[in-house]
């Protein structure tokens, strides 16, 4: 008996430390476990952080068409606050991108230079019209304004900016051959439309370009439907004003048949 009871002792001795072991072999599988899941994600948090480098995120174009144009904004304001224009190539030079035809220094500069010259030049007002034209401007005005037509007068106009082609392919060549021609006074309608073109008689010599541009201004009236006046030196404010009430009345009468 006493040796049954010294074996079972023995036996369960051995039973505790098994389960000790079993224990322990837990514990290094958990830690083993835990210590794999944290190696796996720092080689993932490193493989994204080498990703972002390798590729970096691309900005939509329209963005940086906006940011270029802040910069631009931003560098302009600059330039203007310190009273120079010495960056200003810089500015007006745009970038040469692959395939995109070179412009000329000279094209590439106007702006540049315009700027330059305004903000280092002193200057000063001119008179629109000499001093012959200012009577001729109030005799119209007064003409005008007594009809209560909603006729307006306008000096110094460009003879582009009241006609024009009535083909739209056509419209920017009659912009150039137009362009540089001036009116002296033209009356416009309540519609904003020249009724009459009126002008000085020179008295200086012309030129033969200075004939074919006055031939052209003419023309290019006559086709459009504007009156020409030319207007002697030695007018007298009574007629003057007799026969600009003849021609807008006339321009009445047709405006209100149509």
């Amino acid at each position: 008996m006493e040796f049954e009871r010294v074996g079972n002792d023995i036996l369960g001795s051995f039973s505790g430390v098994g389960d000790i072991i079993a224990d322990k072999m837990t514990m290094v599988v958990i830690v083993l476990g835990l210590l794999f899941i944290a190696g796996t994600m720092v080689k993932m948090r490193r493989r994204t952080v080498n990703s972002s480098f390798n590729f970096p995120i691309v900005t939509p174009p329209e963005d940086l068409m906006r940011l270029n144009q802040l910069r631009d904004q931003n560098e302009i304001k600059r330039i203007m606050s310190e009273g120079t224009a010495a960056n200003l190539t810089s500015l007006t030079t745009p970038p040469v991108m692959p395939g995109m035809a070179q412009t000329t220094p000279e094209a590439q500069n106007q702006p540049a230079d315009a700027l330059n010259f305004v903000s280092t030049s002193d200057l000063k007002l001119c008179s629109v019209l000499d001093s012959s034209a200012h009577p001729i401007l109030a005799v119209l005005e007064n003409t005008v304004a007594d009809l209560h037509s909603g006729y307006r007068v306008m000096a110094q106009l460009s003879l582009d900016k009241i006609i024009t082609s009535r083909d739209d392919e056509n419209r920017e060549q009659a912009a150039s051959a137009l362009a540089g021609k001036t009116l002296e006074f033209v009356v416009i309608d309540k519609f904003g439309m020249a009724v009459l073109a009126a002008e000085q008689v020179a008295t200086e010599v012309r030129s033969g370009d200075e004939y074919i541009a006055r031939a052209t201004l003419i023309e290019a009236l006559r086709k459009a439907g504007v009156t020409f006046m030319e207007i002697p030196r030695d007018y007298s404010q009574s007629g003057l004003r007799q026969q600009i009430n003849q021609i807008l009345a006339k321009q009445t009468q047709s405006a209100q048949s149509a």
